[in-house]
């Protein structure tokens, strides 16, 4: 038999392993597609549940139009619009649509999509409202208590809300970020953010607390206790007491020019007064004055005299002067000078 006899045999049974191919893809395919609504059920059914619970038990939940969400490659429901309340105690929080999912291949880890504007309510405040673009938050379900948590927003804005959808004594950011691992174990912890603006006038000198970007990082021992919440607590801050940590080198940059950077260790006494030994380096030190000068303008001529005693400093490895903040039992120094007090929590 010739080769062009073969010719013809060979795409036929090439043909038949293309067809066999296309099948198997196809079954593969609707497998894959009954598992996942399966599952999708399943969790669907255990969120359902679980509002139920929290309804009987006086939080109460609305999910409007909820219904599973992601396929193929996460698994998640989602509510057109959502409303918590819990009317004993005076909260009440209400968004547009939220999005819970996780992926297939790691079913453990949930994200949390908001879409804006949400409202909140708490007991003895002003109601707030708040905007952004984008918003998600990522959280490990493994456990009791979640062992990291990861938000992200972008062009957030928060204040109080007004008429027409306007907001009052507004907070506003480019871009923020909060990543926190160790939950129960010991807490690393970041928050980094840009062109952050606080609607905070500074005392004394009627002047707004000048715009800033910046990467904020700590460490606590022992975080888990944080989240042991005990029946006759008035203030959680209390928890803090008992605990160390410590500063990583953390920069603050003014948009209006120079930038800080802090570090070193502190903690919390029993009693609930603070410790702490920080390092200061001051980075753009004719910058730096200028924004200090625009935040403190009666403080002129003796800040121009402190930035001047800056240069007698002793310098880190990048030449800028370090100036050593210390906190005992809450009393605060500045080098040798006392400039304050913080009081226990």
């Amino acid at each position: 038999m010739s080769s062009f006899d073969f010719e013809p045999q060979r795409k036929s049974v090439n043909h038949r392993y293309i067809v066999r191919g296309v099948f198997a893809v196809v079954v593969i395919v609707i497998l894959y597609t009954i598992v996942w609504y399966f599952l999708a059920n399943k969790v669907e059914e255990k969120v359902a549940n679980q509002l139920a619970t929290y309804n009987e038990s006086g939080f109460v939940v609305l999910c409007e139009n909820m219904h599973k969400t992601g396929y193929p490659l996460r698994i998640g429901v989602s509510c057109d619009t959502v409303n918590l309340q819990q009317l004993m105690k005076g909260f009440v929080f209400s968004g547009e649509k939220i999005i819970a999912g996780a992926p297939v291949y790691a079913p453990r880890w949930l994200e949390l999509s908001l879409t804006a504007p949400i409202s909140l309510e708490f007991p003895g405040l002003v109601p707030l409202s708040a905007k952004w673009s984008q918003m998600a938050i990522e959280t490990d379900m493994s456990g009791k208590i979640p062992d990291a948590v990861s938000l992200r927003t972008d062009n957030l804005e928060i204040g109080s809300k007004a008429e027409a959808g306007q907001l009052l004594d507004r907070t506003t950011a480019k871009f923020l970020r909060f990543d926190a691992h160790g939950l129960n174990t010991n807490l690393d912890a970041r928050l980094t953010f840009e062109n952050l603006v606080l609607p905070l006038i500074i005392p004394h000198e009627n002047t707004p607390v000048p715009e800033m970007s910046g990467d904020i990082k700590w460490s606590i021992d022992q975080a888990f206790s944080l989240f042991e919440v005990s029946e006759d607590e008035i203030d959680p801050l209390q928890r803090m007491r008992g605990h160390k940590g410590f500063l990583k080198s953390s920069t603050v940059r003014f948009e209006s020019g120079g930038s800080i950077t802090v570090s070193g260790p502190f903690s919390f006494n029993d009693e609930g007064y603070l410790n702490a030994k920080f390092d200061i380096a001051i980075s753009d030190q004719n910058k730096l004055l200028q924004t200090a000068r625009n935040a403190f303008p009666s403080q002129a001529d003796n800040l121009k005299t402190i930035f001047f005693a800056l240069n007698a400093m002793q310098k880190n490895d990048k030449g800028d002067p370090v100036l050593q903040l210390s906190i005992k039992n809450g009393e605060v120094r500045l080098a040798f000078f006392k400039i304050g007090h913080i009081d226990p929590i």
